[in-house]
């Protein structure tokens, strides 16, 4: 007959506490069915204690070498734009050259009908001085002041080499010699800066 105490005990293998168990029974998240996460193991670097310095050589790549190709079209490029400037340059100089001729022209040409219009006058003073009215040649005189600021020249010169850019021969008379010369100036005969601007009439021996 059998004993209570030997009916609690199986008869097969006998029953061994294994380590943990304990555990496992008083912490149930410890169970079979929970999930254990591993940590870090020993050593390992974590990535937020990795060396900044490591990091930084990662992201920085070392920039390419300049090769002859690369060296040869930067050079065209630079002589490109060198050029470019420079017929920029030459452009904006001739166009300011051109420009101040253009106005200085235009001054010139208004001073020189300006001045055209008042030789009448001065003519119109000749006739009266020769005809004796000497009171004329105070007026025509201040005239001529004006004007030769402005640039006015008198052609009135005689015993000179005949000119015909700027005289006008009227009377020829022979002479002596194959040199023509002025011997009489009929009408006074004007230049504006250096520009004959009327010829003088005159009486040409030779």
């Amino acid at each position: 007959m059998t004993s209570p105490d030997e009916s609690l005990v199986d008869d097969g293998d006998p029953v061994v506490d294994e380590p943990g168990s304990a555990a496992s029974a008083d912490d149930p998240s410890r169970g079979p069915g929970a999930t254990q996460s591993a940590g870090p193991e020993d050593g390992a670097e974590s990535p937020h204690t990795r060396n900044p310095d490591t990091k930084s050589a990662d992201t920085e790549s070392p920039g390419a070498e300049p090769t002859v190709e690369g060296l040869i079209v930067d050079l065209e490029r630079v002589t490109s734009e060198r050029d470019l400037l420079q017929r920029v340059a030459a452009e904006y100089a001739n166009f300011r050259t051109s420009t101040e001729k253009r106005q200085a022209d235009v001054i010139a040409q208004a001073s020189a009908r300006v001045v055209e219009n008042i030789l009448p006058v001065l003519d119109a003073c000749d006739s009266a001085i020769l005809q004796g009215a000497d009171d004329v040649k105070p007026v025509q005189t201040a005239l001529l002041d004006v004007l030769r600021r402005e640039g006015l020249e008198t052609i009135d010169e005689v015993e000179v080499a005949f000119d015909p850019h700027q005289h006008d021969a009227v009377v020829l008379e022979e002479g002596d010699g194959d040199e023509q010369l002025v011997i009489e100036v009929m009408r006074t005969g004007y230049r504006l800066n250096g520009k004959v601007l009327r010829a003088a009439m005159v009486k040409v021996r030779g």
